[in-house]
């Protein structure tokens, strides 16, 4: 998810939309007062695309904060896990070096 501080209007006055040529997630206002464009650099890294499915893209607004929330599709999810392994195992591998 990512958060977006000091956003003063209520969540009716956000649109987000998916610009599928910069594969970027675009947030504007109605009023036209907020403009902003943002990657997500886990697809990007998987060479996946972004996706216009209904639900996957959702928002919620409180305390001057907007959540905006992407659904990760499964192969971030797996690759995620991957890295997660990897890691554990270096970190177990250094603490056996150290003799921890």
């Amino acid at each position: 998810f990512i958060l977006l501080r000091n956003i003063p209007y209520e969540k009716s006055v956000y649109m987000l939309s998916i610009d599928h040529k910069r594969q970027q997630i675009v947030l504007r206002t109605s009023n036209k007062k907020y403009f902003k464009r943002i990657n997500v650099p886990s697809l990007t890294s998987l060479g996946l695309k972004l996706t216009d499915d209904p639900g996957i893209l959702t928002h919620t607004h409180s305390s001057n904060t907007l959540i905006i929330q992407y659904k990760k599709p499964a192969k971030v999810m797996e690759a995620e896990v991957d890295y997660a392994r990897k890691r554990a195992a270096e970190a177990e591998k250094q603490k056996s070096k150290l003799g921890f």
